[in-house]
């Protein structure tokens, strides 16, 4: 079949399955309820779940207030532990509270675990700026002790180990808003860090145990590194360490502020950084974290806050992008998924590289699909606190898993209970293998209080609520003895398994992940804003469709929904023809001059208070985001007469 046939071929698949699956997508996913609700242990825990988390046995539910003035102040905050026990009922055995606690600190505002520690943010803390409502923050870490009765989990006790800081302590930091520990590292949020004009900030602490393994009481948690935003990208609104997350040699941070070209308008990032030992692999002290990648959306959408959420776990990374617009729904929302690429070198992590996968949403408007989002094994869990089952804010969690070698939809997850708006079930999330946990930290006025809600779930790829291991034992064909049934991995369902389809020749897959273009299309993985029936990065890799304005989307479809004007007529978006401006003039004052030269020199640095990221962005002629050696090459250049884009008005 020659690859005009085949294209044919693939445009008429996706006017079938367009019409198929719209007509059955209202079944793609499992509804499932709650095992069972966990309710707050006191009335005073206000906001109990506005933060969780999980490491089985145990649970850790944040508060971040009490309703009534208390010992420790109100709005100091807590954090509720459980014992998930072996028959799946959890008690209730603990409340963390700060040594020195205040009022509006509102510890439990992060939660971060694992079987033994708890790290748990106070990011209103003001004691470490020593003023009222300085609001530095601050993150509190516990250690399991298990009274020397390791085989008895009931008798154990968490105390607190010690209290961390940012680096500089000032105010309004936010230090702690979001936490993350694993194993002996942990990553600590501070998204408005004043130290970088408010971009934000992350701070990674390792354990010491100061050569005495098997006492932890003398265990301390020195700053290791300060994390922050590559200079050429950072604004001042950034929001840089507004959710955190780390495994192993890994910490990624999302910056659902960043990466516009001016602020308040931007599409958001994720950044990816790699702790490297330098060859003392007994010795931390000397290892160096760099940044290894950096992450964005694959369609450029200012304003849906990529990077409001992320979390990793082995080579899965998952952002979540809650104001995705690009799947035609308002306000829907999606979640990516990114796999680490090691490059074929497994023992050379300097050439590793995360590459995007897939993005998932429910396509449904105004459910904000990926406000959290949490990784565990091959599952993806995402929150949905706006999703409108029947009504308004009632909320939900969305599991989709891999298997097969695609990514599929299984369960919805809803309150049993939820049955008017305002719930908003899910705002923050907890996964870890097929346990999951859904906040529910609103009180809506018709009467349902707080609490956690508890799931369990199944590998169901086809989301009808049938386990796949029973489906096969029921007689769906698993010819390739994988345990996931055919019919998952038939993704245009034309009785072919996708990988033998795209082996043989049979379908078309231009970006090589595995999938008939016309699945990455359907399900909008791919966009085809020009219905070529080739995905858009493959038109543009090719260059068979240009991108001037370089945001990812080919320009005549940036002209064709009004994302960009054409008043000229050209087929190229405005912004991409010659300014009505002398090039160079970044300050926009007639002349190129030494105050221009100043304004690239800030925007190198992150200052964009006196001219905005698009003017000083001289290299390429579109902005690119990127405020490098080259745009201040190019402005000397234009100051010496030099016109290197366009030619003067």
């Amino acid at each position: 079949m020659d690859q005009q046939s085949a294209r044919l071929r693939e445009l008429l698949v996706i006017i079938f399955l367009t019409a198929v699956l719209a007509q059955s997508a209202a079944g793609q996913f499992c509804t499932q309820y709650e095992v069972f609700r966990l309710n707050p242990p006191e009335p005073a825990a206000d906001r109990f779940s506005v933060k969780l988390n999980l490491s089985y046995p145990w649970v850790g539910i944040g508060a971040k207030g009490t309703t009534v003035e208390d010992a420790n102040g109100a709005h100091s905050g807590a954090v509720y532990l459980y014992l998930w026990q072996e028959n799946d009922q959890i008690l209730y055995r603990q409340r963390l509270v700060a040594s020195n606690p205040t009022g509006g600190q509102f510890l439990g505002s992060a939660v971060g675990m694992t079987q033994s520690h708890i790290v748990v943010g106070a990011f209103q803390d003001s004691g470490p700026c020593g003023g009222y409502e300085c609001y530095a923050g601050s993150a509190y870490v516990f250690r399991r002790d298990d009274m020397s009765t390791p085989e008895n989990l009931m008798d154990d006790v968490w105390l607190e180990q010690t209290q961390l800081f940012a680096l500089n302590p000032e105010p309004e930091d936010y230090f702690g808003e979001d936490a993350d520990i694993h194993g002996d590292w942990i990553v600590v949020g501070a998204e408005k860090n004043r130290s970088l004009g408010g971009s934000g900030s992350a701070f990674v602490y390792h354990r010491d145990d100061n050569t005495t393994p098997n006492n932890p009481t003398d265990d301390t948690w020195p700053l290791h590194a300060e994390l922050t935003s590559p200079g050429v990208t950072q604004n001042p609104d950034d929001s840089f360490g507004a959710d955190v997350a780390v495994w192993e040699n890994r910490v990624v941070v999302g910056a659902p502020e960043g990466g516009g070209f001016t602020p308040g308008n931007p599409p958001g990032r994720a950044y990816v950084f790699r702790r490297d030992d330098p060859g003392t692999p007994g010795d931390v002290s000397d290892d160096t974290w760099s940044l290894e990648d950096t992450l964005l959306p694959k369609y450029i959408d200012f304003g849906a806050i990529f990077g409001n959420a992320v979390d990793i776990e082995g080579d899965l990374i998952a952002v979540g992008m809650p104001g995705d617009q690009t799947f035609h729904v308002l306000q829907g929302g999606s979640v990516y998924a990114f796999r680490l690429d090691d490059g074929n070198t497994p023992g050379d992590p300097t050439d590793d590289s995360w590459n995007y996968e897939t993005r998932m949403a429910n396509g449904k408007k105004f459910d904000n699909v990926g406000w959290d989002v949490a990784v565990s094994g091959n599952r993806i869990l995402a929150e949905a606190w706006n999703h409108i089952p029947t009504t308004f804010d009632t909320g939900a969690g969305f599991v989709f898993r891999y298997a097969g070698g695609q990514w599929h939809k299984e369960q919805r997850l809803l309150g049993s209970d939820i049955v008017q708006s305002g719930a908003e079930l899910g705002q923050m999330v907890a996964m870890e293998g097929n346990r999951i946990l859904l906040s529910q930290d609103m009180t809506p006025s018709w009467g349902l209080g707080e609490g956690v809600y508890i799931y369990e779930v199944i590998d169901d790829c086809d989301g009808d609520c049938v386990s796949d291991a029973d489906e096969i034992v029921g007689g769906a064909a698993d010819v390739n003895g994988n345990g996931v049934p055919d019919t998952c991995e038939d993704c245009n369902n034309n009785g072919t398994i996708d990988s033998v389809e795209v082996g043989g020749g049979q379908a078309m897959d231009c970006n090589s992940n595995g999938l008939p273009d016309s699945c990455d299309v359907i399900s909008k993985s791919s966009e085809d804003c020009n219905t070529n029936a080739i995905p858009d990065e493959c038109d543009l890799a090719a260059a068979a469709a240009p991108d001037c304005n370089l945001n990812l989307v080919p320009d005549e479809c940036d002209i064709a929904v009004g994302r960009s004007d054409d008043d000229n007529g050209n087929s190229i978006p405005d912004e991409c023809d010659c300014p009505n401006q002398s090039w160079g003039d970044v300050n926009t004052d007639d002349t190129v001059d030494l105050f221009d030269i100043l304004c690239v020199l800030d925007g190198f640095a992150g200052v964009f208070t006196t001219c905005p990221m698009p003017d000083v962005d001289l290299i390429p002629c579109a902005p690119d985001g990127l405020i490098d050696i080259f745009d201040i090459l190019a402005v000397l250049d234009a100051f010496a007469g030099t016109i290197l884009c366009c030619d003067l008005p």
